[in-house]
């Protein structure tokens, strides 16, 4: 009898990680950050980021959260690459707007929040609007 050799098994690509690794290095680098930068932001070393952003190795769930932070978005944004939306939003036309803008470049979306913000406390503020409480 001839010994045979034990079957390889191929990993399946870990797509969550492949998602991540892109969006990280993505999202930084639309900040032009560098990733010395971005360490020091979130406590870490520099080529803790690199091997972040090459897919060698994933951050502990501190380290996520410190990014996400860091780089201003949710978690699901930054490990899946979709925000998942807590209250469904009811007008397709206002979602379409809202997903067409989640991909402006930053600085283009902190101008239209802050003047979607005005609109809404304008509107607040002449009774039109009920007013949300903030946290």
């Amino acid at each position: 009898m001839s010994a045979q050799k034990p079957k390889r098994s191929r990993k399946k690509p870990n797509d969550m990680g492949e998602t991540f690794r892109a969006q990280l290095r993505t999202l930084r680098e639309q900040r032009g950050w560098t990733q010395q930068g971005l360490a020091k932001m979130v406590k870490v070393t520099r080529p803790a980021i690199a091997t972040y952003e090459q897919g060698v190795a994933f951050p502990p769930l501190p380290v996520l959260q410190r990014l996400a932070h860091a780089l201003q978005v949710s978690l699901d944004t930054l490990v899946l690459g979709q925000q998942r939306v807590a209250d469904s939003i009811d007008d397709p036309k206002l979602l379409e707007f809202f997903q067409r803008a989640d991909r402006l470049h930053y600085r283009a979306k902190a101008v239209l929040l802050e003047v979607v913000e005005a609109i809404l406390l304008k509107e607040e503020q002449e009774g039109r609007l009920p007013q949300d409480k903030v946290a």
